[in-house]
């Protein structure tokens, strides 16, 4: 019997993996020969290396355990069954305590029913609860590879394996500008798209902090610098215009915006508060201009003050 190694996890964000719809041919010569998924920027992948908010935990039928990781570009579901039984139940004891960050590693799962809708999931084989030190190292890290599979499409595709360029070629409409808006979203200057991404009717998350930003967060609270960080130049270039706030999260009252948040979803029946009426209380409270709101509810999400349980719908940590 061949040796066969184990494949390294790939690191992407939710936005790709959502866009992730086409797998590679298996070889009919090996049974065992590993199966892969080619992702919209030229990723080949067995196993998929995740990091995010741990933000919902559901028992479904047939033994099947789901769960919802939001990232800044998005979310996706995870899924255990029958044949996991501890993933499920590691699962299961994280359900009273959500949310958390947590790192998955696991199988990527494409699924194409007969109404032709692909829903793409992670089938884990480990979750992890990780810190947000972890979270934003990763978040460079993945920022970093992004980058340069982007770079690759652009300037060299004929680097690309032969059977991935011909999976893009022929089944991606690849659009470059929307590869590097994962990236802008991922460092805070730009804005997720809403749209179900494949997995359920997904929140696209909010933006984070740039990966400077990230890279001084990670220094401060572990002492080193992190090693790998893509410099501020090395991001795909943005359109020429300011970020969307032009504010940092020390201008903004965040006590005050949480406070605000704590009272209302205390004050609904679910616990939670549309983001509309969230963004109209922080005006009339004066907490928050029109031109800085969206700012007030980037920071809560990225101090961990607030996330999004459903699309629309805030929910405040205490």
């Amino acid at each position: 019997m061949a040796d066969y190694k184990r494949e390294p996890a790939v690191r992407l964000f939710a936005a790709e993996i959502a866009k992730t719809t086409e797998e590679l041919e298996r070889s009919s010569n090996d049974k065992f020969a590993p199966a892969y998924a080619v992702s919209p920027t030229g990723a080949k992948i067995n196993r998929i290396f995740h990091v995010g908010v741990l933000t919902e935990i559901e028992d479904g039928d047939n033994d099947f355990v789901r769960g919802r990781i939001v990232d800044p570009t998005g979310a996706v579901h995870i899924r255990a069954g029958t044949y996991q039984p501890e993933i499920s139940a590691v699962m299961r004891q994280l359900a009273g305590r959500l949310p958390m960050f947590v790192a998955v590693t696991g199988k990527l799962n494409i699924y194409q029913p007969e109404d032709g809708q692909v829903y793409v999931s992670i089938r884990p084989e480990s979750i992890t609860q990780v810190t947000e030190t972890e979270r934003e190292l990763w978040m460079e890290e993945t920022t970093r590879q992004t980058i340069a599979r982007i770079k690759t499409l652009v300037a060299s595709p004929e680097k690309l394996p032969p059977e991935v360029k011909a999976v893009i070629d022929d089944c991606y409409a690849t659009d470059l500008d929307e590869l590097k808006n994962i990236v802008w979203v991922a460092a805070g200057i730009g804005t997720a798209s809403s749209e179900d991404n494949g997995a359920g009717k997904e929140d696209a998350g909010k933006p984070e902090p740039a990966p400077a930003t990230q890279k001084e967060t990670a220094q401060k609270k572990t002492g080193k610098t992190p090693k790998n960080v893509p410099a501020a130049d090395a991001v795909p270039e943005k359109p020429a215009g300011k970020t969307k706030t032009g504010m940092n999260t020390d201008e903004i009252n965040i006590t005050a915006a949480h406070r605000l948040l704590g009272e209302l979803c205390m004050s609904s029946e679910n616990g939670t508060v549309s983001a509309k009426e969230f963004d109209k209380k922080l005006k009339e409270s004066k907490i928050a201009s029109a031109e800085t709101a969206g700012a007030v509810v980037k920071a809560l999400f990225n101090s961990g003050m607030a996330y999004e349980p459903m699309m629309g719908r805030l929910r405040v940590v205490a």
